[in-house]
């Protein structure tokens, strides 16, 4: 095994650094858990975003995302499926708002929260991490490329916990950001849930339109 660092294939770092806090679904989903259940749960959907970030670091570094360019019907598959459980979320927040009226959930479930298990704010994470066509598109088409038969072992190492850390230390931060803030929100109450309800189903229809049009 060769064990010497080429830095110039950490370029990928410096640019996923500067991407990884672009708003997206997982910036909605982390702030939303965050506020409305608390910390702790905007701690796990925040790991499970990172998870699924490292799953697609790993499938680059082993080479996967080559056989995930050879299978576009599964590509395609895991976009749709993506995009329908964003839509899922999305109109679950708004029926939830309104049915909570206007006081609004946020304010509603501040104290409590919903019931929700931490293993579900993972999940959450986890699947809109899988299902977002931005990261795919990454780990496919700037990560994989700087990766070659001649990468060292500790290249690529360094590439894939580098990755990792960097999505955990934002998504981290953001949580615990927006967990801090969570009373000072109150006052937006059933707005901050319909414009996250709105948000995420706007991402949903959109991944699905974007995954059948490429396709």
């Amino acid at each position: 095994m060769d064990f010497a660092v080429d830095w110039v294939v950490l370029a990928p770092l410096g640019i996923y650094a500067l991407t990884v806090p672009l708003p997206g679904p997982s910036f909605v989903l982390i702030s939303q858990t965050s506020i409305r259940e608390g910390g702790r749960h905007g701690f796990f959907a925040g790991l499970g975003t990172s998870a699924g970030v490292a799953v697609y670091a790993l499938a680059a570094v082993c080479g996967l995302t080559v056989l995930l360019d050879r299978m576009p019907g599964l590509t395609l598959a895991i976009q749709i499926l993506g995009g329908v459980y964003l839509l899922y979320l999305g109109l679950s927040a708004l029926w939830q708002a309104r049915k909570l009226g206007t006081k609004g959930a946020v304010t509603g479930t501040l104290e409590n929260g919903t019931g929700e298990t931490a293993l579900v704010s993972f999940r959450k994470g986890l699947f809109i991490s899988l299902g977002n066509p931005k990261i795919a598109a990454f780990f496919g088409g700037l990560f994989a490329p700087a990766l070659s038969v001649n990468t060292s072992t500790a290249s690529s190492l360094v590439l894939f916990i580098g990755v990792v850390l960097i999505d955990l230390f934002y998504h981290q931060f953001l949580a615990w950001s927006f967990t801090a803030g969570r009373h000072s929100l109150k006052r937006l109450g059933r707005a901050f849930d319909m414009a996250v309800a709105g948000c995420l189903s706007v991402f949903g229809l959109g991944l699905i339109v974007h995954a059948v049009r490429n396709h």
